[in-house]
Parts: C-alpha cells; sequence; structure tokens
C-alpha cells in the first residue's frame, strides 16, 4: 500500500507544477497547532510534540516577518557540524544539527512538493537536509530527508553541499 501511495505520489508530482500539494482526505500530521511560533521575531518554533526548538528559515534565509528570504546556504556535512557547533541565534547558542529521526519529525505526510508545514517553515527552496545520523551502510554518508516527497531513506555523500536547518532541546 505505502508503495503505491508512493508511485501516486511520484507521478502526480511529475505532472504539476512545483506548488505544494495536499491529499485533502488526510488527517494532517504536523497542523498548525503543534507548533508554538517563538523569538523576538517570529523566527523560532516549538514543536509541542517534540519539545524540539526550530529555526523557521534554513541556514542563509532570514525571516523577514512573512517568510524566508534569500537563497540557503549549502555545506558539506562537516561544514554543517561545524556550524552548528558555534551558531548563535535569536540569544541561543545550543544550536545542533538534528538527528535523522528529529528531522524526520518535520515531515507532514498527507503533502508533497513540500512534504512539511509551509505555513511553520515557509519558503522551503531546498529539499535534501543533512541530519547528524552517519548512515549504518557506508561511512561516506550521511542520512538526509528530502522534504519534496518526505523521503527519509535517502543516504547522501558527507562531501555534498546540502541545506541544513538547526535545532535546539527546548
Amino acid at each position: 500500500m505505502k508503495q503505491i501511495l508512493i508511485a501516486i505520489l511520484i507521478t502526480i508530482t511529475a505532472t504539476s507544477g512545483y506548488a505544494q500539494k495536499c491529499i485533502e482526505s488526510f488527517i494532517k500530521t504536523k497542523p498548525d497547532t503543534q507548533y508554538i511560533i517563538s523569538g523576538e521575531n517570529n523566527d523560532l518554533v516549538i514543536d509541542s510534540k517534540t519539545n524540539l526548538m526550530w529555526m523557521r528559515c534554513s541556514i542563509g534565509l532570514t525571516w523577514d516577518g512573512v517568510g524566508c528570504s534569500g537563497d540557503s546556504s549549502k555545506y558539506s556535512w562537516q561544514q554543517a557540524l561545524n556550524l552548528a557547533s558555534e551558531y548563535v541565534f535569536s540569544g541561543y547558542d545550543d544550536w545542533r544539527l538534528p538527528n535523522f529521526k528529529e528531522l524526520v519529525s518535520l515531515i507532514e505526510i498527507s503533502c508533497f512538493n513540500n512534504a512539511i508545514n509551509e505555513f511553520i517553515f515557509p519558503n522551503i527552496e531546498e529539499y535534501d537536509y543533512f541530519s547528524s545520523t552517519p548512515s549504518k551502510l557506508d561511512v561516506t554518508k550521511v542520512r538526509t530527508v528530502n522534504f519534496d516527497l518526505g523521503s527519509g531513506n535517502i543516504s547522501r555523500a558527507k562531501e555534498d553541499n546540502l541545506a541544513v536547518r538547526l535545532v535546539r532541546n527546548y
């Protein structure tokens, strides 16, 4: 059943534009009510189910009060880990690269062409995001999440340059 649904989503994605598509008959798995918008500029989000605090925008983008503007910065995995360990944002200095399970927790399974709550995390321009979790099958790779179709079963080379979204415990 899961493979059939994925095949349908891939077919619809291939024949439609790039705007987010959601299956209205599915119950939202990441409703707006799950999140608490926080920070002086509303640039932080607290997930009430996981007790994690997320940056609303990917690294390189800036919250402008309506959405995330600019261009996502890309980093290798080691660069992303180093950046996170030194990053200060909105008064917090304990940001980190999310582990695979944490990053997957953002996937909205009722949507594709950005399988994420776009009101909470707007302007996703890059689909592949690094987690801090290395691949168990290949030491040169790391687990990533693709927010286009909401896939978390992807491993990418540590040297690839991907988007980054940081998290901290709340």
